[in-house]
């Protein structure tokens, strides 16, 4: 008997792989600019502009 194939298999497009690929890429662009964002938010202005002071 010849292998059947399934449905499962033959669903696969390459369409739908680049889509999965640019959708992860974009959520974690954004992933990272939030984390960026909290980050730069976290440091005190006052703080960073008098560190700099010990440092010679």
């Amino acid at each position: 008997m010849a292998p059947r194939k399934t449905t499962a298999t033959v669903a696969w497009t390459w369409s739908a792989i680049f889509t999965g690929v640019i959708a992860s890429l974009v959520v974690q662009i954004l992933l990272t600019m939030l984390g960026l964002g909290v980050g730069l938010l976290s440091i005190s202005s006052t703080t960073a502009s008098n560190s700099a002071l010990g440092v010679s």
